[in-house]
């Protein structure tokens, strides 16, 4: 292919001659034949030249899957797994991503001394609490409390009580104490009678306003300082032995009387929030405290303070003990 450009210079040398020297001895139809040769030469060497053009054109895809296989071939030889390289790629975006975290997370804010003031309580505000009180367990009284917030100032109380009194349980000493009588028809006059057993119902109605809400910004109902008016109401069952005699006859009758509670007071009461959810109620506060019972006429007059059908202004005092939630 360097000898075209050769054969191009002596064809256009040739055909310069003849026509600049048309007298050298050729007639024109010579000259006509020896241009038509020249001529065929030239397209020739085109032809070829467009040949060689053509087989180089064909031989470069081949080249190139020749050298896309070596390559392929040389990544199937290599101990390389992408998929594995890829998920080591991401972790180590994770670790840097926390690190990252890690160094940008803001200082851990100091936890303050946990103490039985009332301003002590988590940020996250409680709404019940349900307590039980253990004082009342010495008088054979299960006396349980349910108490929900319906502001952060008020919380509503209701109480239930369940009384099952006898000699021989927890009650022994509250109930070697009663002093109680019973109206004898066969005397006409009001005789002692030894009491056995006391067994009863009751309810109980707070509304507790706690008193610190807008002296310490933490402390909302239902723990903390509080103010409460309160109703009671039980109705009991009060079973004993009366000994007496009657014409010259020793006689033994078992009495039975039904008793009536009403009460009215106010508390004072101080929540302490103790271990987590855990708390401690103490509360003292004075109420009016009217018996009644269904066979006589009028609330009882006369009764000592510590009777359970007394009559009259007490003071009152419990502790409680429950969970808020």
């Amino acid at each position: 292919m360097k000898g075209y450009p050769d054969k191009f210079a002596v064809c256009a040398t040739l055909i310069f001659l003849c026509l600049a020297f048309p007298g050298n001895g050729q007639d024109s139809s010579e000259v006509n034949r020896q241009l038509l040769d020249m001529k065929l030469e030239l397209l020739d060497s085109k032809i070829e030249l467009f040949n060689s053009q053509l087989m180089v054109w064909e031989e470069k895809p081949r080249e190139l899957e020749r050298r896309l296989m070596a390559v392929d071939r040389k990544i199937e030889s290599l101990d390389f797994d992408p998929v594995y390289i890829n998920e080591r790629l991401n972790e180590i975006e994770m670790l840097i991503g926390d690190y990252n975290r890690v160094r940008e997370k803001p200082e851990p804010v100091k936890k303050a001394f946990i103490s039985l003031r009332p301003d002590s309580i988590p940020l996250e505000p409680y709404l019940t609490a349900v307590s039980l009180n253990p004082v009342r367990l010495a008088e054979g009284t299960f006396h349980i409390t349910y108490e929900r917030a319906v502001t952060p100032k008020i919380g509503l109380s209701l109480s239930g009580l369940a009384t099952y009194a006898t000699e021989e349980g927890l009650s022994g000493y509250y109930m070697s104490n009663q002093r109680l009588e019973y109206y004898n028809i066969s005397l006409d006059s009001y005789m002692p009678y030894h009491n056995k057993n006391i067994s009863g119902y009751g309810v109980v109605l707070e509304m507790k306003n706690y008193l610190l809400t807008d002296h310490y910004r933490r402390q909302r109902a239902p723990v903390g300082l509080y103010a409460s008016p309160s109703l009671m109401f039980r109705r009991l069952w009060l079973t004993g032995i009366s000994e007496y005699v009657f014409e010259d006859e020793w006689i033994t009758e078992e009495v039975t009387q039904l008793l009536n509670i009403y009460t009215a007071g106010v508390n004072v009461g101080w929540k302490f929030s103790l271990i987590k959810v855990l708390y401690l109620d103490v509360y003292a506060g004075g109420q009016i405290r009217l018996s009644k019972y269904d066979n006589q006429d009028g609330f009882t007059k006369y009764k000592s303070l510590g009777n359970i059908d007394f009559s009259g202004v007490s003071p009152t005092f419990g502790i409680s003990i429950g969970i808020l939630r």
